[in-house]
């Protein structure tokens, strides 16, 4: 471990800091401390640099038939897609508004059922 420790760049600073802040004061307990160190801090960069954005449950199918079982909505035999989906949309209380910008963020195309979209009244 130590040689994998040089070749990642461990230098003596960190070292002599893991050796005089370890309680338990032996070589491959210091090892340790320095590896666990150092793999803490490149998961920090890796949070910072890279964070990882999930697609909301509405913008896929998986998400969409995961969010029926939690409400308890099976889908029909018989039932498209499409009129399981709507069915799910609301009874979770998804708005339009919400899945436009869940979409726009995930560029993904726009689809909202049309039977949930606010009728306009003719004049």
């Amino acid at each position: 471990m130590l040689l994998k420790l040089i070749d990642a760049g461990a230098t003596i600073e960190e070292f002599t800091n893991a050796a005089q802040q370890s309680k338990i004061k032996t070589f491959p307990y210091v090892l340790g401390v320095i590896k666990r160190q150092r793999e803490q801090a490149a998961e920090a960069v890796i949070a910072k640099v890279s964070p990882i954005k999930v697609k909301p449950w509405h913008l896929t199918s998986s998400g969409i038939e995961a969010k029926g079982k939690e409400l308890g909505i099976a889908q029909g035999r018989d039932e498209a897609f499409p009129a399981y989906k709507t069915r799910v949309y609301q009874a979770a209380g998804l708005t339009e508004e919400e899945h436009r910008k869940a979409c726009i963020d995930f560029k993904v195309d726009f689809n909202w059922p049309k039977v949930l979209s606010p009728r306009k009244e003719i004049a």
